[in-house]
């Protein structure tokens, strides 16, 4: 009998045991994207779990399936989550295992996966976007004779003011060295502050926005760069002279083809250099016509600072046809006038560019 109870008892125990594996199969399974470098979320749970098993008498007949949404709710519960908040799951990994016994087995699923909840992010109301002013004074690329030029561009409706910003250099890439306080809503202009410091020579940038009232209209763009030049006047002369100083070659004042110009030597250390760039290979004429009563003298030196021509020191018309000129290339106009100098007596310059000849 009692031989009768142990071998009972080994078959019950023989049924209840066995071994488990697993596939070692961890797919990342695709879901919701989540815009992890939008501060929109926090982590819930990291690693959650979640089991579904099957059931297969003798380790080859079904009678239950583990299912994928089983484990899904096992771990939305183990995790406790609800309904009412905007969960994701992130670095979800599916394990597949098997447990198996005697008279059966067990397939086994497991979901593991870090939970995060989404964030209420601050909402901004829609805005419009205000058009960028347009700069109208001083022209771009031009000349200012004054350390508190006024700045002027045209107004934009619905701004609620405007602010400047002003570089140093002929470009608005770098640090302003100067930007205003926001300026009324109906001025559309700005004189520079003395304590700007502008010098003689050397050129500045500016740029302006208008500004929104933060709900219905947002900020415009900056305007486009705008540069000019601060040149002082000639200490020699009773009003403004073109392009002083321009004494060297580094301070030539840029002439454009085509134009005339009126300037003055003012005294007898006084001399003056222009830069010529064509836009296309060609000629550029020269002409250079001195007061009545002076003798100056007209030269003309290539890209490379050399002297390719100069005329004879008097009072009558100098004339010269530069051949063969260079596209983009800077040509250099002197005009001397040592002992013979005026601060009342303008001299005319003419230059002409012909394309091709």
């Amino acid at each position: 009998m009692k031989r009768k109870y142990f071998i009972i008892c080994t078959l019950i125990f023989l049924l209840f045991i066995g071994c488990s594996t697993g596939t070692g199969r961890y797919p990342t399974r695709a879901g919701t994207q989540v815009d992890l470098s939008r501060k929109n979320y926090r982590m819930v749970k990291v690693n959650a779990i979640g089991v579904s098993y099957g059931f297969r008498l003798l380790g080859i007949i079904p009678f239950a399936s583990r299912r994928h949404t089983e484990a899904m709710s096992d771990l939305y519960e183990k995790a406790g989550l609800s309904d009412e908040k905007a969960f994701a799951l992130i670095n979800v990994a599916d394990e597949e295992s098997t447990i198996y016994l005697i008279l059966f087995s067990l397939p086994k699923l497991t979901v593991r996966a870090d939970v995060i909840e989404f964030i209420d992010e601050v909402t901004k109301p829609e805005c419009t976007v205000l058009p960028s002013p347009n700069s109208l004074s001083p022209s771009c690329d031009g000349i200012v004779s004054t350390t508190t030029p006024t700045l002027s561009w045209s107004s934009v409706d619905n701004a609620s003011g405007y602010v400047v910003k002003i570089f140093s250099g002929s470009n608005c890439s770098e640090a302003p060295i100067h930007t205003s306080t926001q300026l009324s809503a109906n001025t559309t202009s700005y004189v520079i502050p003395n304590s700007v410091g502008f010098q003689s020579g050397q050129t500045y940038a500016w740029q302006v926005q208008a500004k929104g009232n933060g709900t219905t209209y947002c900020d415009s763009n900056w305007s486009n760069c705008c540069s000019f030049t601060f040149r002082s006047v000639s200490r020699g002369c009773t009003d403004e002279d073109l392009g002083e100083p321009n004494n060297s070659f580094d301070s030539a004042y840029p002439l454009g083809c085509n134009s005339s110009y009126t300037a003055k030597i003012c005294s007898s250390t006084d001399e003056d250099y222009y830069r010529v760039v064509s836009s296309a290979s060609g000629t550029i004429t020269v002409k250079m016509t001195p007061p009545t009563d002076k003798n100056y003298e007209l030269q003309i030196y290539n890209s490379s600072q050399q002297q390719i021509y100069s005329s004879q020191r008097g009072t009558y018309v100098q004339k010269v046809r530069i051949v063969s000129v260079t596209e983009g290339k800077p040509y250099y106009i002197r005009v001397i006038g040592d002992s013979s100098f005026s601060t009342a007596s303008t001299y005319n310059l003419e230059v002409v560019c012909s394309i091709g000849d």
